[in-house]
């Protein structure tokens, strides 16, 4: 599982940082959900919170991970209110946010829902994270293109 570290030595001001994207949300834990909230703090810890559809999963998959800890969490308002009152619990006051993946709309009831928040963009920090490739990720992409490299000769086959 990959952590926010890096964004946070970029971002100093930061407190914590909200990722709802499916796509960032599988980049750092590699966990494939269609929805989840995956929260880092500045102090190191994570929580990813997730419905009854994915807990099991989650829970099988985060297992050997001591440092997740997982929350079940449905789609409504109130959840939301949870996750405020636990970043207020946790004295969180500007929460870092992909600015990026998050449309005007949802940024707007966020901003309702986490009043008292400053919430700073932090996608560019992510994509910069993203930019550079571990050796598992190397080896995923050699092994792709090396499919790729073999469908393409098969087509060829039938020109």
């Amino acid at each position: 599982m990959k952590t926010a570290e890096a964004i946070f030595r970029n971002s100093k001001e930061l407190d914590a940082i909200i990722i709802l994207s499916e796509k960032n949300r599988l980049y750092y834990t590699g966990f494939h959900s269609t929805f989840g909230i995956l929260l880092f703090l500045k102090n190191g810890e994570t929580h990813f919170y997730t419905d009854a559809r994915y807990m099991e999963m989650a829970e099988q998959h985060f297992a050997a991970n001591a440092q997740v800890q997982l929350h079940l969490f449905g789609a409504n308002a109130s959840n939301y209110k949870t996750i405020y009152e636990f970043l207020l619990d946790n004295n969180v006051s500007k929460l870092g946010f992909e600015d990026s993946e998050m449309t005007v709309y949802d940024f707007n009831a966020f901003k309702l829902k986490f009043k008292d928040m400053k919430f700073v963009g932090c996608s560019e920090s992510i994509l910069e994270q993203r930019k550079i490739k571990t050796e598992d990720e190397i080896e995923l992409i050699t092994k792709a293109q090396s499919i790729t490299d073999a469908s393409f000769k098969s087509v060829l086959k039938f020109s």
